[in-house]
């Protein structure tokens, strides 16, 4: 596994022993070009629940860094959200 060099980022990379089978539930997926514009007014994201036995899919909705900065310090990598539904915690 190669973590990222850039400080504050969770991407890291992982080469495999072996070619994996896509399927509809792997695949490739494609990253934006350097600079280019995005529609980030949703995303989903990957977390582990409290007791970290279970990993779960949520969806966000994005949200201004002046919302983040009323409840954090955010980064040059920072990307402020909240849950897209308000019944579902963080």
């Amino acid at each position: 596994m190669v973590k990222s060099p850039v400080e504050g980022s969770t991407v890291v990379m992982v080469k495999l022993e072996r070619p994996v089978k896509l399927s509809d539930f792997v695949h490739p997926v494609c990253l934006p070009q350097e600079g280019a514009s995005l529609n980030l007014s949703y995303c989903n994201t990957l977390g582990w629940t409290r007791n970290r036995e279970l990993l779960k899919r949520i969806e966000l909705k994005a949200s201004s860094m002046q919302s983040c900065e009323n409840i954090s310090i955010p980064t040059v990598n920072s990307f402020c959200s909240e849950p897209a539904y308000p019944t579902i915690g963080c």
